[in-house]
């Protein structure tokens, strides 16, 4: 092997063990404080525990619980929900919070002369 070979192998070999990660970044959603998310953090309630709570009873009646991903969107206000995943979330804010006095309007805007309401 001559000298050119050589310094060929070590060339490709070089290019072979050099290997870069490309990080991709996402763009994330618009999302708007909600009274869900600032009821959450006025109480110091970790969003998490309400989760995985949520997804215990559910999983106990034989329902499938929320994804991850569908729990953020809630909490950001990027989708609407519907009345039985409002009222399910608000039994498990109560059970966290150990408060059964806590009302559906402390977690839902359902006041119509709210601007939000009538945004797509």
């Amino acid at each position: 092997m001559n000298a050119e070979q050589n310094k060929s192998l070590h060339t490709s070999s070089d290019r072979i063990s050099v290997v870069k990660h490309q990080w991709h970044v996402r763009q994330r959603g618009p999302h708007r404080v909600t009274l869900l998310q600032s009821f959450l953090d006025r109480r110091g309630i970790v969003a998490a525990h309400v989760e995985a709570r949520l997804a215990e009873r559910l999983e106990a009646e034989g329902l499938r619980p929320p994804s991850r991903n569908r729990w953020i969107r809630w909490r950001l206000g990027r989708t609407d929900m519907g009345r039985k995943d409002m009222v399910r979330v608000l039994w498990a804010v109560r059970e966290v919070a150990h408060d059964p006095t806590i009302g559906i309007e402390d977690l839902y805007d359902f006041d119509p002369a709210t601007p939000d309401i009538w945004r797509d």
